[in-house]
């Protein structure tokens, strides 16, 4: 018996841009009540980060003209 849920069209399933994926991980670090239920959801849906961002900060504000 065929899944009537199931959906094989390939276009569905195609990677999403990177700024995609942000939002979408965004919207369900802000629904998750814990930190392990984030990792669960984002590994359910497929959105755990291939490697952690790097940040570049400064220690302060750049001054403009010396």
């Amino acid at each position: 018996m065929k899944d009537p849920f199931a959906y094989d069209d390939p276009t569905v399933f195609s990677s999403f841009a990177p700024a995609d994926r942000v939002a979408a991980r965004r919207t369900v670090a802000a629904h998750a009540q814990s930190p392990a239920e984030l990792e669960m959801l984002l590994d359910m849906l497929g959105l755990v980060p291939d490697e952690k961002p790097v940040r570049t900060t400064t220690s302060g504000p750049e001054r403009l003209g010396g």
